[in-house]
């Protein structure tokens, strides 16, 4: 792989993989592929042959591990991209109660989400992804399955693989389903925050009243850990 088509892969995921841009900028083996490559140009140049020849073979050596990595760092943003909306459909099924009203549904995609979280966090990225895959296609027509009321409350959870936030809150699709309304609960619960002049900094168990757009109805809270 040449410089700039490295460097522009770089830019692409710089904006879309996010948490992995900075695994990719160190990419340790395509950084020695560049130097050893310089290194056998220099010694072509001063006719030492043997070094250019050495040289060269490093330099192909580090840019097939470079190719893996890349090609590594590739499966973990799918992985990453399906668990996180499994996750995401999980949380929206226990929103409109579908333990209750379908559990063995819910349950069999729970799990599925559980057990691909786990092979993620083992790096068993492919079968991560196959099982994330699997629990979105079982809830695939769980929006079919809610009412029109969402809740009015939302309790804020305390979330080590993503935590919870204004944006991320409402991005959840029984929120509002698009992260770029989250001023309207940052200001409808500026009360409620320690520092009312931060928005990043909320705490776990805060209760947020979650304002109504576009003439829904919200009633009840809810609650994950419920």
């Amino acid at each position: 792989m040449n410089k700039r088509l490295f460097l522009l892969l770089i830019l692409i995921f710089s904006t879309i993989l996010g948490i992995f841009a900075d695994e990719l900028f160190e990419n340790e083996y395509f950084i020695k592929s560049l130097e050893y490559k310089e290194l056998a140009e220099k010694a072509y140049d001063d006719a030492e042959y043997e070094k250019t020849i050495e040289y060269s073979r490093l330099a192909a050596e580090y840019a097939e591990k470079s190719d893996k990595y890349i090609e590594f760092m590739l499966k973990k943003f799918r992985a990453n991209t399906a668990l996180v909306t499994a996750e995401r459909r999980i949380r929206y099924a226990q929103a409109i109660n579908l333990p209750e009203d379908e559990p063995e549904l819910f349950n069999k995609a729970n799990q599925l989400a559980v057990d691909a979280r786990k092979m993620f966090e083992s790096e068993d990225f492919d079968n991560s992804r196959i099982a994330s895959l699997e629990a979105i296609e079982l809830l695939k027509d769980i929006k079919k399955k809610a009412s029109n009321t969402k809740p009015k409350y939302y309790v804020v959870q305390l979330n080590v693989n993503r935590r919870d936030c204004f944006w991320i809150i409402a991005s959840y699709d029984f929120i509002y389903g698009d992260p770029t309304l989250w001023e309207k609960i940052y200001e409808a619960n500026k009360d409620k925050l320690a520092d009312p002049d931060n928005p990043d900094l909320i705490h776990p168990g805060t209760i947020l009243e979650i304002p109504e757009i576009d003439g829904e109805t919200r009633e009840g809270t809810h609650n994950p850990e419920k």
